[in-house]
């Protein structure tokens, strides 16, 4: 056991050290991504009105610079073997045909951002390059 030694002017004092603080070990660090673009709040969504350019993934993507044809995500064919940044990336969930906005790109994943991944809201996130539901790239 630690001892503390405690000085004054004509005494000293040895008392057991306790430890103040408990030292743990960081088991994993997440990266919150700040938004680009204002985030939407989930009460406030109505994705029946027109105005909310984050309701459709396409929309949000030429909003954020891709310039697209005139198509759903599931009408769009990959056309590049690799992505850099600002090209798309197309993903296929069990419901739905998706596309991001590639934002960065390291040795964790595809920074992407994007519109509808919730509901009618803005998302930015990292998806790993072995995402199940990445099907390519493109680039407008």
């Amino acid at each position: 056991m630690p001892i503390l030694l405690l000085g004054g002017v004509n005494t000293i004092s040895l008392i057991p050290a306790t430890p103040v603080l408990e030292v743990v070990q960081v088991v994993e660090v997440v990266e919150v991504l700040e938004p680009s673009l204002p985030l939407q709040e989930p009460k406030k969504v109505d994705c029946n009105m027109d105005d909310n350019p984050y309701c459709s993934c396409v929309r949000t993507a030429r909003l954020l610079g891709l310039n697209l044809p005139p198509a759903n995500a599931e009408d769009l064919k990959p056309n590049i073997p690799f992505p850099e940044v600002g090209d798309g990336v197309l993903l296929s969930y069990s419901t739905s045909e998706h596309i991001a906005v590639i934002f960065g790109i390291d040795e964790r994943g595809i920074i992407i951002g994007e519109g509808n991944y919730k509901r009618g809201q803005y998302t930015e996130r990292i998806i790993p390059w072995d995402y199940p539901h990445i099907r390519g790239f493109v680039r407008y």
